[in-house]
């Protein structure tokens, strides 16, 4: 072959010849082999330059490869990846064998092929199926083939995987498929298979598979491939593994049916508010929380409006205007009035939905009622400022007749060193009067905490006997005072109250009528009187004594509210009788004049739900 010929191959494949004088290591090559390695054809080429070019991790192969055919005059044929004279990586076909004069080896030598388009598309072929096979796996899908005239099948590896079956098998045939597929979906599938056939469309088909102990649920799509002339050959498809799936959405309905139910018993209502068309769509409890049937809300962002109270609408309104505006949450506390009139607290929360430019569309969120909480909290507030209170003056009611009886005790014991008995008894007396003080307070204080901590049940109480006791209990002081203590009970039948509640709320009414008799009065008396009415206890406890300040203000149920001087008392009487009329579901009020007081009760003759213990008869 002449040395034009050799020229033009070399331009049209990409192909270079190099030889290598084995004795000086200077290497020959053409001009193609320069342009192959983007060097420049006047630089000369010495064998360790030669390798140099190969990248690091090829490199110790071509040096095996020369000195294997120097030394053992063995020929190579490889492919490696050289690093340009430019910087550039590029896949080579290197070619070499020994040469001999006789018996010498005179030099090696051999062609360079330029294939970094055919390798590069091999990587990029090779990756692809790599990265189908690894699609395949990580989606837990797999492709096929069905032969139309064979009924054989192709399967890729994820195929054989979803299928359970190693792919050192052939792949099976369409009825052996079939065979596969659970006997509750099997004919199903085969006539969709077959219908298919006939009518020559794509199918997709949900089913299930036995394979393994629990089996998986597959969704399979299919479609006819045609030959030139229009005739079926065959289905290619895709099979996919929603097994995960599939336990998902049974376990997503099952939450969605726990959900429904906690919502129903935390009595939370589900709300969506598009902020495009104004359209307010409430769930079933959300027309509880309000008041309203279903037919009487018309879906608008408005109808929500009216329904908060008007005392509370204007920073209602402020609130999630302001959350839209500044794209936060929606978190308010307000107040809604029923039509009827009712009054509930309603906590509101909300999420804004943005569209894919950012802009907010709709509103999504809950309200609940917390009425209860917040009148709880109140409570729980007006306790805690009683407690302070209490503290304080229990601290400060205790600790004045302890300095007294101290100062007095000192007094004493000088008494007794002079021997003044006359005053040491004197002493004596008063600190007795002083212990009865702190007596009575501690009294109260107990009393005070029974009627917080009493959990007694109710039982039938006869009231006539419960009157007489508490008329013995107060027999020693009613005489001192000159008090005469009536009753009348008509009551058809016993009232199941809690015994130590209502003796409670009855011996501090009827001491106070005794204590606080007017003793410019001939006639002192303290009266009660019980009736029932509409399953109503109706009890009035009245006096003719000195009477109290006005009931407007609600200062005498206050802890340690005390309105008469000179006249001993912990304060705490009515205090107690407000706590327990509240514990038994009741209402109390009363009316004072110069003539006297007169309380009025109503009770439940059974058990019921406790009013609070502030509101008051009017």
């Amino acid at each position: 072959m002449n040395h034009s010929i050799l020229s033009l191959i070399e331009k049209t494949r990409s192909i270079g010849t190099w030889s290598l004088d084995v004795a000086a290591s200077t290497c020959d090559w053409s001009p193609a082999t320069y342009r192959i390695h983007e060097e420049d054809p006047s630089k000369r080429i010495r064998l360790e330059d030669g390798i140099s070019y190969y990248v690091p991790e090829h490199r110790s192969i071509i040096e095996r490869c020369v000195q294997e055919g120097i030394h053992e005059r063995r020929p190579w044929d490889i492919e490696l990846q050289i690093l340009t004279a430019t910087g550039r990586r590029r896949w080579v076909r290197a070619i070499g064998e020994p040469v001999f004069e006789g018996a010498d080896l005179i030099r090696l030598q051999g062609v360079f092929e330029d294939i970094d388009e055919r390798k590069s598309l091999e990587v990029e072929r090779e990756d692809m199926l790599r990265r189908i096979m690894e699609g395949e796996r990580i989606a837990r899908l797999g492709h096929w083939w069905w032969d139309a005239t064979s009924d054989a099948m192709e399967w890729t590896p994820g195929t054989f995987r979803l299928h359970g079956k190693s792919e050192s098998l052939p792949a099976p045939t369409l009825q052996e498929h079939f065979a596969q597929v659970h006997p509750d979906d099997r004919e199903r599938l085969r006539a969709l298979h077959d219908r298919a056939v006939e009518t020559r469309t794509s199918y997709t088909a949900e089913f299930r598979l036995v394979c393994g102990e629990t089996g998986k649920h597959v969704r399979s799509e299919a479609s006819p491939k045609h030959d030139a002339e229009g005739d079926l050959v065959g289905f290619t498809g895709v099979s996919i593994e929603r097994t995960n799936e599939v336990q998902a959405q049974l376990r997503i309905e099952e939450l969605n049916r726990r959900l429904t139910l906690a919502l129903e018993g935390a009595r939370i209502g589900v709300w969506d508010w598009n902020l495009i068309t104004n359209e307010l769509i409430w769930d079933p409890r959300m027309y509880g929380l309000y008041g309203v049937e279903e037919t009487e809300f018309s879906g608008a962002y408005e109808a929500w409006e009216r329904g908060l109270h008007p005392e509370d609408r204007t920073e209602a309104v402020e609130k999630i205007q302001r959350a839209i505006v500044d794209r936060v949450s929606f978190d308010a506390i307000f107040r809604v009035l029923w039509p009827d009139g009712t009054v509930r607290t309603i906590q509101g929360m909300g999420d804004l939905v943005l569209d894919a430019g950012g802009k907010p569309v709709r509103m999504v969120g809950v309200n609940w009622d917390i009425t209860e909480i917040v009148r709880t909290r109140a409570e729980l507030e007006r306790s805690n400022e009683e407690l302070v209170q209490f503290a304080y003056r229990t601290s400060h009611d205790l600790s004045s007749p302890l300095t007294a009886i101290r100062r007095l005790a000192t007094y004493m014991q000088q008494d007794l060193v002079d021997g003044r008995l006359e005053e040491v008894a004197l002493n004596v007396a008063a600190i007795e009067k002083r212990v009865s003080a702190m007596e009575e307070m501690v009294l109260g204080i107990l009393n005070t905490a029974k009627a917080d901590l009493t959990t007694v049940h109710p039982e039938p109480i006869d009231l006539g006997a419960l009157l007489g006791d508490l008329a013995e209990d107060h027999r020693a002081l009613s005489e001192e005072m000159g008090v005469d203590l009536q009753w009348s009970v008509e009551v058809p039948e016993p009232p199941c109250l809690t015994r130590i509640r209502l003796y409670q709320i009855l011996t501090n009414l009827i001491g106070n009528g005794i204590k606080f008799a007017d003793r410019d009065r001939a006639e002192r008396w303290v009266r009660v009187t019980a009736t029932c009415r509409e399953e109503r206890l109706y009890l009035t406890v009245e006096d003719n004594g000195t009477g109290m300040p006005s009931a407007d203000d609600g200062q005498p149920y206050e802890m340690f509210a005390r309105f008469h001087s000179g006249v001993s008392g912990s304060g705490l009487g009515l205090y107690i009788v407000k706590k327990h009329i509240g514990a038994l579901g009741g209402k109390i009020r009363y009316e004072t004049s110069p003539e006297g007081t007169r309380f009025h009760l109503d009770l439940p003759m059974k058990p019921s739900t406790p009013l609070r213990a502030d509101h008051d008869l009017r």
